[in-house]
């Protein structure tokens, strides 16, 4: 199957911060040994190693672990998490992919998450769909970081049994100690914007390599802090 949604995170545990970069499945790429196409053909041509590798080709950058999920695996481990709490925008509706949720906030369970993070039927199309993605992940962080630890342990167990990863158990519990107490002003998300064309026929988007160095420097090393604002006492005449 085609990746039907591509993250990136960057993590970094001194500073217990994370940096995640979504980047459309539209995006025009050079996939090795199928030459350019949209990005998320990548998956079905050759699974995560070849996805992995078109990833590190675009970014210039190394990848250290993969990990893939799909739909059944995502409404599992969402119903472990006793469903997500989020503030549904607008009505969405679109029977042939099995989405049907009224506006409002409530608590969606695997089954409705799942046609959230999906949807994609308004203007903005698919970057909507990744702005909705990314407040769906800041919400599920809201909802679990007062988690106890045999809550803890048996969302662990859904994951390892819906998660194909390269990543070993020793990692996965070091980040995940590591980790603990995070909260979503923690994490920083970012998007690839680019221009949409059309290539062989179909509607791609292509990425600017500016966009991509700009993208990649807030990744690496977050977003630069604001400066204090300069102590300049001496230069302000009281109002009279």
């Amino acid at each position: 199957a085609r990746a039907d949604t591509i993250m990136l995170a960057t993590l970094r545990p001194v500073d217990k911060e994370v940096s995640l970069l979504s980047i459309p499945r539209d995006t025009l790429v050079n996939i090795a040994g199928h030459g350019r196409t949209r990005i998320n053909h990548a998956l079905a041509y050759g699974d995560m190693p070849l996805l992995q590798k078109t990833l590190e080709d675009l970014l210039d950058t190394d990848i250290d672990y993969a990990a893939k999920v799909n739909f059944e695996g995502f409404k599992d481990i969402i119903d472990a998490l006793g469903g997500v709490q989020i503030d549904v925008e607008r009505r969405m509706y679109k029977p042939l992919e099995n989405i049907d949720l009224q506006p409002g906030s409530q608590r969606l369970n695997g089954y409705d998450a799942l046609a959230y993070v999906r949807w994609r039927g308004d203007a903005k199309a698919d970057l909507g769909r990744i702005e909705r993605q990314q407040k769906f992940l800041a919400a599920l962080v809201e909802g679990i970081k007062n988690m106890n630890l045999k809550e803890a342990l048996n969302v662990a167990s859904v994951v390892m049994d819906n998660l194909e990863t390269d990543m070993g158990v020793a990692d996965m519990t070091y980040y995940g100690t590591q980790f603990l107490g995070i909260t979503a002003t923690d994490i920083e998300t970012h998007s690839l914007i680019g221009k949409p064309i059309t290539y062989n026929g179909m509607e791609c988007l292509e990425i600017d390599q500016s966009e991509i160095e700009r993208v990649m420097d807030l990744m690496k090393y977050g977003n630069p802090e604001e400066p204090a604002p300069e102590d300049d006492e001496g230069d302000i005449e009281e109002e009279k």
